[in-house]
């Protein structure tokens, strides 16, 4: 798919101060929480676009939008904000237009949260600044809109506890517009090299959410510890014993770091995604892009850095699938609302698509008694009902196509 980017759209922020309401973006005024900057975003106008058509992921497969000259535009370009002095990326949502980013957090936290990402900063060679480096939204649009993505997936692991849920849904949209950037045709997910390769990936990707949530338990302790000294103090007076705990900690994390940069380098190994059957081509592998041969060779050696980046569509449906599961463990499975019917659903299709087909049929059945228990509750609410109408409907249908895909007929 080609990333030509009509002149209307590169140059939306003067369009819409020159012509007003008609133009279908818009340009909002928010605080950076990190440094303190004043951008100017552009983001998509409500009533913009309408889609045409959804996959069963809930992909997007086309959409109409009320300018013409926008037709080439993907709005996933303007899903997230990046501050244009730290590169401090968050989702353009409510919250975030309302400077409400830090609500939530306790001060010494986002302090600590702001302190590692100007740190991070002031390293030319951070993922940070090498991410905000390929942001290139005239030439490279959807390679543009995966990077801003993958730059809010960094900075939610700046948190101590990231949303497993934002994070899924990140994930989600990073598969998207690899497979829009790069459509290919259906692959067989049954053969031994497709699933041993998908279970590799899938086995370091939840090796590195291990050591990641090591580093930040061991960070909490730390300034647990700084904060509260007697905790390890033999009496009164023992000034030592805090400062050995600190300095073990210390070693933790060094430790801990030289892991995850292991696991990264595995990850980032080409022996992990070489012949993988979901691997990118087209315009990822053939084109180049900066200094590298192509976007593909940018995100593989960026991945020797960070276990986080995503590479091509299916590990980025497989990091998808994994926060999906931790966020839906988290609320206690088929809880109450839409979400969680949601969710269940999601999980059960991103398996379907992995060949996890025990997983995707827990999920389907669990993604239907959900749907059934909203169409109870309902009432005289058509729209709520509807909704979970579609969602069994959808979770039968995939469900029934596990069995094709197993016996090879999909």
């Amino acid at each position: 798919m080609s990333e030509a980017h009509p002149r209307a759209a590169s140059d939306a922020g003067e369009a819409m101060m020159t012509t007003g309401d008609e133009h279908p973006i818009q340009l909002v005024r928010v605080t950076c929480p990190v440094c303190r900057t004043v951008n100017e975003y552009e983001t998509v106008r409500p009533g913009a676009y309408i889609e045409v058509g959804t996959d069963t992921d809930f992909r997007p497969l086309s959409r109409r939008w009320t300018h013409p000259g926008y037709q080439a535009v993907h709005p996933l370009l303007y899903f997230t904000a990046t501050c244009s002095t730290c590169f401090f990326t968050r989702e353009m949502t409510r919250a975030f237009r309302d400077g409400e980013t830090t609500q939530g957090c306790k001060p010494e936290v986002w302090r600590e949260v702001r302190r590692r990402h100007l740190e991070e900063l002031a390293n030319p060679n951070s993922v940070i600044r090498r991410l905000s480096a390929s942001l290139w939204p005239q030439s490279y649009p959807y390679r543009t809109a995966i990077s801003k993505l993958l730059l809010a997936v960094h900075c939610e692991h700046l948190l101590p506890t990231p949303s497993h849920s934002d994070l899924a849904r990140w994930y989600l949209r990073i598969a998207w517009l690899f497979c829009d950037l790069s459509p290919r045709p259906g692959v067989d997910w049954t053969s031994p090299l497709a699933q041993s390769r998908r279970d590799w990936t899938r086995a370091l990707a939840e090796m590195a959410a291990d050591v990641e949530r090591l580093r930040a338990r061991a960070a909490g302790m730390t300034r647990f510890l700084q904060s509260h000294p007697e905790a390890v103090q033999r009496n009164p007076d023992d000034d030592l014993r805090p400062a050995q705990c600190r300095q073990h900690l210390y070693q933790l994390d060094e430790h801990l770091l030289t892991l995850e940069q292991t696991v990264a380098a595995l990850n980032a190994d080409p022996a992990a995604d070489a012949g993988f059957v979901g691997a990118p081509d087209g315009a990822l592998v053939n084109e180049p892009f900066g200094d590298y041969p192509s976007y593909t060779d940018f995100l593989r050696a960026l991945k020797m850095d960070s276990p986080l980046v995503a590479i091509h569509e299916e590990d980025a449906r497989l990091r998808a699938l994994h926060h999906y599961k931790l966020a839906f463990d988290a609320h206690g499975g088929i809880a109450a609302g839409n979400g969680a019917m949601m969710t269940a659903y999601l999980i059960g299709e991103l398996a379907r698509r992995l060949a996890y087909f025990d997983e995707a049929e827990r999920h389907f059945a669990l993604a239907r008694e959900a749907a059934a228990a909203a169409i109870a509750d309902s009432g005289a609410d058509r729209s709520r009902s509807a909704l979970a109408r579609h969602i069994a409907d959808l979770a039968e249908r995939q469900a029934s196509r596990l069995y094709d895909v197993a016996a090879g007929n999909e």
